[in-house]
């Protein structure tokens, strides 16, 4: 006890010593170890996952040769065993809609697991607004309430937004419908067209445009739409060839009907004979009688039945007039068959006026129009929609892609007439320039300025809002 009493300071000191001393080593084997650490220690180990991939149950499904073993795969597995691809859509209409509830598919994963969830788009019923899969939307029934579902166009329509100070939610404010003599509380005006100019009063505000003045309204080529090809039937017919007993076509004389305009503007019919070598105008080009023949044809009785017939052909070729440069394109060849109309090579665009609502058979004016031609769309009175007529020219039209270029068929030499006063190329779609659920509606029966417009859960032919 002496002895610690005298040294217990040398020994604490001995023990701290000891202890730096064991301190350091360790540091110093700490840094050494860290100096020997790479990318993969520091990396933290992934779970596999836990559910099941459609293309390894397909390879089960296929290997699997009895009914009774197919029995027990869901139908998402048996539609991509048949279609080759999984399609939701395809799936939401083939089955029950039965949704099971994720659960771990293994015993790892009880904890937490992780399952593939099939993106698709829904979209809320018109009817019940309850949001269903779009797929319904196909000309069949909602599944919550049995409302008829209509295909959607290919263009969305305009959504109209219930807001404050509008009253009727029929997208004009109270204040506008006030200082242009509509009614707050009827959401019909706003597809009404007040100052008859084919522009529903709704479009009109929405593109700065007076309601209430036709003079002051959206360019009128806004009003059309592409709405596809058609045949161009020719002013001219072939009514009887007399042979004269002879069998030399050239001594044969073929009575051709033909519809010209006079001097004063008006259609006449002529019917004229005509031998090869003849020369002969309409619909603004010149033919020259090429040949004719006899020969035997194939017609369709009303029962559908086909029968042999003889009948006479006579073959016109374009020629270009004296002193006319060759433009490069190729010239016209048409045939008159006997009793038969006569239809142009050249095709037409038909253009749509959905300024006009539609008839009683739900048909609207149509435009049938060839490259170049010329066309007026507005006037005065109800076939004109009281507007400011205006000139368009149709430059060109794209079949595959449904659209048609117009120019304006007057103005200033070296402008871009295909520009309107907006400075927007008038390129017509198979979508007019306003949207669909802004076009004019008709009056009601024994209202002059009032009509009823469905609100946005019960429109007329609703589309989804996705």
């Amino acid at each position: 006890m002496e002895f610690l009493k005298r040294h217990y300071e040398k020994l604490i000191l001995l023990a701290l010593s000891v202890i730096s001393l064991l301190a350091v080593l360790y540091m110093t084997s700490v840094m050494s170890d860290t100096k020997e650490v790479t990318d993969r220690d520091l990396k933290i180990p992934t779970r596999s996952p836990d559910y099941k991939t459609l293309d390894s149950e397909l390879e089960k499904y296929k290997a699997e040769k009895s009914a009774e073993e197919r029995g027990n795969y869901s139908d998402a597995v048996k539609l991509y065993a048949r279609s080759g691809k999984f399609n939701a859509d395809e799936l939401i209409r083939e089955t029950q809609l039965v949704w099971k509830a994720s659960t771990s598919r293994s015993d790892a994963g009880r904890g937490h697991f992780s399952d593939l969830v099939d993106v698709f788009k829904m979209a809320r019923c018109p009817h019940c607004n309850r949001v269903i899969p779009f797929a319904y939307f196909s000309d069949s029934k909602c599944p919550s309430c049995g409302g008829e579902l209509k295909k959607p166009s290919g263009r969305p329509k305009r959504m109209l937004v219930f807001q404050e100070g509008d009253s009727d939610g029929d997208g004009i404010s109270d204040d506008d419908e006030r200082r242009y003599g509509f009614d707050p509380n009827d959401s019909g005006d706003a597809l009404l067209d007040a100052d008859n100019d084919g522009f529903s009063n709704l479009f009109e505000l929405q593109n700065n445009s007076d309601p209430r003045n036709s003079n002051n309204c959206p360019p009128l080529w806004y009003r059309l739409r592409f709405r596809g090809m058609d045949r161009i039937e020719l002013p001219i017919r072939l009514t009887s060839v007399d042979t004269g007993g002879k069998s030399d076509p050239k001594a044969w004389d073929a009575l051709i009907k033909l519809q010209r305009r006079n001097a004063r503007g008006r259609l006449v019919n002529s019917d004229d004979s005509y031998r090869i070598g003849d020369e002969l105008n309409f619909d603004g080009r010149n033919y020259r009688v090429e040949d004719m023949k006899q020969e035997r044809r194939l017609e369709k009785t009303e029962g559908g039945l086909e029968k042999s017939t003889d009948s006479y052909v006579v073959t016109l070729r374009e020629i270009r007039p004296e002193g006319a440069p060759d433009d490069g394109k190729p010239l016209d060849e048409l045939k008159l068959v006997l009793g038969q109309p006569v239809y142009s090579p050249d095709r037409r665009v038909l253009l749509e006026d959905i300024g006009f609502p539609p008839d009683a058979n739900g048909k609207r004016p149509v435009y049938g129009l060839r490259e170049g031609a010329t066309f007026i769309i507005g006037g005065t009175g109800n076939a004109g929609r009281n507007v400011v007529p205006m000139s368009y020219r149709l430059v060109k039209f794209d079949e595959r892609n449904k659209t048609a270029l117009l120019e304006f068929a007057r103005g200033r030499s070296g402008a871009d007439r295909s520009l309107d006063a907006n400075g927007r190329r008038m390129l017509v779609t198979e979508f007019s320039e306003i949207p669909e659920d802004m076009w004019v509606v008709p009056p009601t029966a024994g209202s002059e300025n009032r009509t009823q417009r469905p609100r946005n859960n019960a429109r007329r032919n609703p589309e989804p809002e996705l």
